[in-house]
Order: C-alpha cells, then sequence, then structure tokens
C-alpha cells in the first residue's frame, strides 16, 4: 500500500482579494448640523430678505398698482336648421359637409383688420394715451370656449364700464365681420339678385332674337322647293329606267327583224306599235317637258319588212335622244337641289341655335329666379349662423392684480434669497478664520 502523503494535493482556491477603500471615504459625511447652525445663526437675513419682498410687493399691488377688470361676452356659431332647395341645377352643400372653419375665429376676431375697425368705435371709451391699435390689442384676447362653436371674447380695462362696453361692441363687429367672410345667405341674396337680372336680359334678348329670325325664315319655301326639286328628280330617272327597258326591247325587236329573211311575210306591226305608245306615254308623263319629235303610233301599219327595221332603227336612236335629255336635266337639278338643301340646313341651324339659346336663357333664368327663393326663405328661417350668445356686464370685482399671488410669491422668492443670502455672509466670515 502506498501512503497518503504521497497523493497529490488538490489546490485550493485563493480567497478572494480585499477591495481597497480609501480613508477619507468613511470620514467625508454630511452633517446638517452645520447648515441648521448657519441658518440659526443669520437668522435676520433669512427672515428679512421675505419681510421685506412681502413688503414691497404689499406696497406695489395695494398702492402703486391699480386694479384691473375682465368683461366677457360670448359669440356663439350655429348651423341652418332648415335646408330648402327648389331645384338642383344649383346644389346645396350638405351641413355635414361644411367645413366650418371654427379655429379661425378666435384669429379673426383678434385680427389686425377687425380691431382697425373697432377702434373707432370705442375710442371716445379709452384713455387719452390708449386710443391706438397697440394698446388695443393689449386689451383684448380671444378663445374658444368648452364648445368650439362658443367664442369668448374677453377685454380687460380698468373701469369695469369700458370694459363691458368695448367687450359688447368687439362682439357684435365680429358677429358682423364672420358673416362678411363666411356667411352665405346674405352674399347669395346680392349675387342671385345680381345674376337674375342678367340672366332676364339674356332671356329677353334670345326671345327678341327668335321673334326677329322668324320674320324672315323662309325655311317653309325652301321646303317647298327642295320637294320640287326631288319630285323632278325622281319622275327624270324613272323616267330613264323606262326609256331603258324599251330601248332593249326595241333593240331585241330589231335584232329578231333583221334576222327574218327578206322575202319573209312575217308582220311585227303590233310589236312596233306597242313600243311607239310606250314611248308617247314617257314623253307626255307628268314632270317631264321633251322636245323630241316621235312617229305616230300608227307608222308601223302596212310597212315592209324592211322600213320596219328602219323604223325601230329610228326609235333606237330617239330613246337614246331621250335618254340623254333626261339625264341632262338630271344633272341640272342635282346642284340646284344641293343648293337648297344647303340653304335649308343653314336657315334650320340658326334656328336651332337662336332656340337653345332661348331655352338655356329660359332655364337659367328659372333656376336662379328658386335659388334666389330658397336663400331668401333660408334666411326668413334660419337667421344668422353667428350671434352673440351672451352681452358682457361689468364685473364686480377686480381680476387684477393678484395681491395675494404677489405676496406669495415674493415671500417665497424672499426666503431663498434670505437662505442664499445666510450661507455667502457665512462663508465670507468664516473664510479668513480657517485660513488662519
Amino acid at each position: 500500500m502506498q501512503s497518503d502523503d504521497n497523493q497529490p494535493r488538490q489546490m485550493q482556491p485563493a480567497p478572494p482579494p480585499e477591495y481597497y477603500v480609501p480613508a477619507y471615504y468613511y470620514e467625508d459625511e454630511i452633517d446638517l448640523h452645520d447648515y441648521v447652525n448657519v441658518l440659526v445663526k443669520y437668522w435676520w437675513i433669512v427672515i428679512g430678505l421675505p419681510v421685506v419682498a412681502v413688503a414691497l410687493a404689499a406696497i406695489v399691488g395695494f398702492v402703486m398698482m391699480k386694479p384691473t377688470y375682465e368683461a366677457t361676452s360670448l359669440v356663439a356659431i350655429t348651423r341652418p336648421r332648415y335646408v330648402v332647395q327648389f331645384t338642383e341645377q344649383f346644389e346645396t352643400v350638405p351641413l355635414d359637409q361644411r367645413q366650418v372653419p371654427l379655429k379661425a375665429y378666435p384669429s379673426l376676431a383678434t385680427s389686425s383688420d377687425l380691431l382697425t375697425e373697432l377702434l373707432p368705435l370705442v375710442a371716445d371709451q379709452l384713455p387719452e394715451g390708449a386710443r391706438d391699435l397697440r394698446q388695443l390689442q393689449g386689451m383684448v384676447s380671444a378663445r374658444s370656449g368648452s364648445d368650439a362653436s362658443l367664442i369668448e371674447l374677453t377685454v380687460t380695462a380698468g373701469d369695469p364700464e369700458v370694459a363691458a362696453n368695448i367687450a359688447n361692441v368687439w362682439a357684435l363687429r365680429f358677429a358682423d365681420k364672420v358673416e362678411e367672410v363666411y356667411g352665405q345667405t346674405a352674399h347669395e341674396i346680392e349675387a342671385f339678385e345680381e345674376q337674375l337680372g342678367s340672366a332676364a336680359a339674356r332671356r329677353d334678348a334670345a326671345e327678341a332674337a327668335l321673334v326677329e329670325f322668324q320674320s324672315r325664315n323662309n325655311s317653309a319655301v325652301l321646303q317647298a322647293q327642295i320637294g320640287d326639286k326631288q319630285a323632278s328628280l325622281s319622275s327624270y330617272l324613272a323616267a330613264r329606267r323606262s326609256l331603258e327597258r324599251v330601248n332593249q326591247d326595241a333593240t331585241a325587236l330589231s335584232q329578231r327583224l333583221s334576222r327574218q329573211p327578206g322575202g319573209s311575210d312575217t308582220s311585227y306591226s303590233d310589236e312596233i306599235t306597242a313600243l311607239l305608245i310606250q314611248m308617247h306615254s314617257l314623253v307626255s308623263a307628268d314632270g317631264l317637258s321633251l322636245q323630241l319629235q316621235l312617229p305616230a303610233v300608227e307608222a308601223a301599219s302596212g310597212r315592209s319588212l324592211a322600213d320596219q327595221i328602219d323604223l325601230l332603227d329610228s326609235l333606237v336612236a330617239v330613246l337614246q335622244d331621250l335618254s340623254a335629255e333626261l339625264e341632262t336635266m338630271s344633272a341640272a337639278v342635282e346642284p340646284e337641289l344641293l343648293a337648297l338643301q344647303a340653304q335649308l340646313e343653314s336657315v334650320q341651324n340658326e334656328l336651332n341655335s337662336l332656340k337653345d339659346e332661348r331655352d338655356i336663357a329660359r332655364e337659367l333664368y328659372q333656376s336662379i329666379s328658386l335659388k334666389l327663393d330658397e336663400a331668401r326663405l333660408s334666411q326668413s328661417t334660419n337667421g344668422r349662423e353667428i350671434q352673440v350668445a351672451a352681452q358682457a356686464i361689468p364685473p364686480l370685482s377686480p381680476s387684477g392684480p393678484r395681491k395675494m399671488m404677489m405676496i406669495a410669491v415674493a415671500g417665497a422668492l424672499g426666503l431663498m434669497l434670505g437662505v442664499f443670502g445666510a450661507f455667502v455672509v457665512n462663508f465670507f466670515v468664516t473664510g479668513p478664520k480657517k485660513r488662519r
């Protein structure tokens, strides 16, 4: 067996090192007794300065500063109770879509423009040295109430009666200003009345122009002439088609005759007579004024085959002449018809334009008239959208200066200054002793 001394020993962990702590760490302690002793030693400074500050604040607040009074008037912005609409040509904006600038009203109330208009109205109530715009701006303030549609106009002055009077005049002028800038009914009535006069003049002018045109309107004459030309052209075209058929029949009959032997005794006088009858009926038809000499109806009777062929050839030549004459007559009618149609279209366009202008003028006049009635009815039922909700009354007690607050603040500041002064004096008194 081996001895235990020969076995390796296990290493023991070293103890943690002690942190070095300087000696003055335990000696640097705050002793409040020294500070209390300083305050007690110089109690006359700690107490004296607040007393002096309170006395000065009392003298300033009760003797030197004059009391000021605040008077507040309330202006309410209301919405119309009724929406009247007689016509859809001018659609009224629904109430829930109207952008009412409530946040802009306080800024408008204190604007230089409004206060400049207000100054002459209240100048006789202001002190001699305060009758300018800058002084007036320092006296007034505006803010929105608990409800954004309620505007509070506050005036601060040394006289309660003056403050109340200025606040009331300011409220009335502010209401008028808002109505001028944002109001709709008053402006609408004036605008609609002016537009109604213009619309009436336009309607009367349009009706007079239409009456004057009707005195020279020849559309009926043109329509009759166009109808006559159309009838003539139709008859010419129909006659040409009939002549073409007769010409085809005559040509075919002539070819048949030419194929007959020379000594044939076959007679085609009946067919030739029928062709002559058709030609005479065409020439004498209504609407045709053909100046051609046609063979007599009985000209084909008793003729030989050669004579009948010659007669047919002459008939074909006559038919060609008739067709050429009809073509010439049709060509002459077409430009006349087109010219009449263009003239009629021009007259009808002018007539339609005048009628459209008259109808538009009438509709515009009616729409504006109905809209004017809407605005007048809305004004009579809804009234103004901004009104003075409450007039200011002379305040019974002053709003400033706040004397007790001034005294309290002065006392607090004096106490702070007294404590600081005590330590400053102690520093300069004890400092030389420590150095010695």
